[in-house]
């Protein structure tokens, strides 16, 4: 009766676990459309991707914030 109890329960658990993880990456996932705003930057970013390589384009009028949108970027290209 514990054996059948401690399967059950083992069972159960990996499959939470696993829904749990497939729905956290789900929800994280990397935005590659639509616009996304930076509060901390130090200027306007203006990053685009292609659609077929993913390859990001980032535009601005100053340096530092062009370094800041290539951080960002890639931190959200390598994370997943």
């Amino acid at each position: 009766m514990i054996k059948s109890c401690i399967k059950f329960l083992c069972c159960w658990t990996a499959v939470f676990a696993t829904l749990a993880t497939l729905s956290l990456l789900y929800l994280y996932r990397t935005k590659e459309e639509g616009t996304i705003y930076m509060k901390s930057a130090p200027g306007p970013v203006s990053i685009t991707r292609e659609s077929e390589t993913g390859i990001a384009h980032i535009r601005s009028d100053s340096i530092e914030a062009v370094m800041y949108g290539q951080g960002f970027a890639h931190a959200q290209t390598r994370l997943w």
